[in-house]
């Protein structure tokens, strides 16, 4: 980020959107690391090509047992080290980060949510998350959490998971602030290749990144300088970011109300074109951006003309999109969303009484 797009200070600006996002055809390429195979047909495996409206299972309302009141942005979730967890965040009533959790026993047949609780803060828009293993714990994952302050910096909370043996419960970080930068949007983070990374669009609307290496525990001060901007996407929303071996994919909504796709195959240092979802197809919102065990990408994302939520597939990592699939709904912000198994996909949405909607895909 140029000091002109992203200034280097604290006081706040304009989110005012401009010009107009510059599309094009997205180059395929194998992944270039992360243990991954370089062959893109051996990554991929078979997938389906859409997913099918009946594998929805419905709109539920996440219990609102703790919550604040009725909540002020849409919902950001992801799944733990297992297909058996979801944690679940929003901003809520008073503009603090809220959080609830989810598990199951049995393959989501019954579930328990344990309730909504305070993470403090105060936020402008929608929070973000994502989880990682650190190498300390093999099989107990930590979560991060990002949002925008009332600076239009990005800021982060991370909680890290105890000990097995000794049954420890996991600890929340203090809130910090990444690295400087003036955003005009909410911020979307992933993890990918032993980094955290925070992305975000500048003054500019054009969305640039940070990254904190985490391969040995995460470090407040660890965040590099914002890189970018990614070249020709002036946004009209937030981007959404999955990471899969290490590409990359980052999704937001264009000034022509339709999503878009770029990938990045080497941790962010190049990336493609942006691709287009659908061209005749207006969405109200950003997106949820999701991305299977097997490579298989679903982006999601409100209609701007009855609030619906349709959904589209990508089997070849981001290069062509199948037909949209309706789950139905109304949602009133942007979705979250996580695919913890392939065939497998919780979605959550903000409904028309401002309170958190659950719609699980499972084939």
């Amino acid at each position: 980020m140029t000091t002109r797009q992203i200034r280097h200070r604290s006081k706040r600006v304009s989110s005012t959107v401009r010009g107009a996002l510059v599309t094009g055809l997205l180059v395929a390429a194998g992944s270039t690391g992360c243990g991954g195979p370089n062959d893109v047909s051996e990554q991929i495996g078979s997938v389906s090509s859409d997913l099918i409206s009946s594998d929805f299972h419905g709109w539920n309302q996440v219990p609102q047992t703790g919550a604040p009141g009725p909540f002020t942005s849409g919902p950001a979730a992801t799944n733990r080290n297992d297909t058996n967890s979801i944690d679940l965040f929003a901003r809520g009533s008073d503009n603090a980060l809220w959080g609830n959790f989810v598990f199951t026993f049995d393959n989501w047949a019954t579930h328990s949510w344990t309730g909504w609780s305070s993470l403090g803060g105060v936020l402008l828009g929608r929070p973000s998350t994502s989880a990682w293993t650190p190498p300390a714990h093999q099989l107990l994952d930590s979560l991060f959490v990002a949002g925008r302050g009332t600076n239009n910096q990005a800021y982060v909370r991370v909680w890290t998971a105890g000990s097995t043996s000794t049954n420890v419960h996991g600890t929340w970080t203090d809130w910090s602030q990444a690295s400087d930068g003036v955003l005009s949007n909410e911020p979307a983070v992933a993890y990918c290749g032993g980094y955290f990374y925070i992305f975000a669009n500048g003054t500019d609307n054009q969305v640039y990144w940070t990254r904190n290496d985490v391969s040995n525990g995460f470090n407040p001060g660890g965040w590099s300088a914002f890189t970018g901007p990614i070249p020709n996407g002036v946004l009209s929303s937030e981007p959404a970011v999955a990471c899969w071996f290490s590409d990359i994919f980052v999704a937001a909504r264009g000034t022509t109300n339709r999503y878009h796709v770029t990938r990045s195959t080497d941790l962010g240092q190049t990336w493609s074109a942006w691709t287009v979802v659908d061209n005749s197809f207006l969405f109200s919102t950003g997106p949820a951006l999701t991305v299977s065990p097997n490579g298989q990408l679903n982006i999601f994302g409100p209609s701007a003309a009855n609030g619906a939520m349709y959904s589209s597939t990508s089997a070849d990592l981001g290069s062509t999109w199948g037909t949209l699939t309706t789950a139905g709904g109304n949602l009133t912000a942007s979705p979250g969303a996580t695919s913890p198994a392939n065939g497998t996909i919780q979605t959550f949405g903000r409904g028309t009484d401002n309170t958190i909607y659950w719609n699980r895909y499972q084939e």
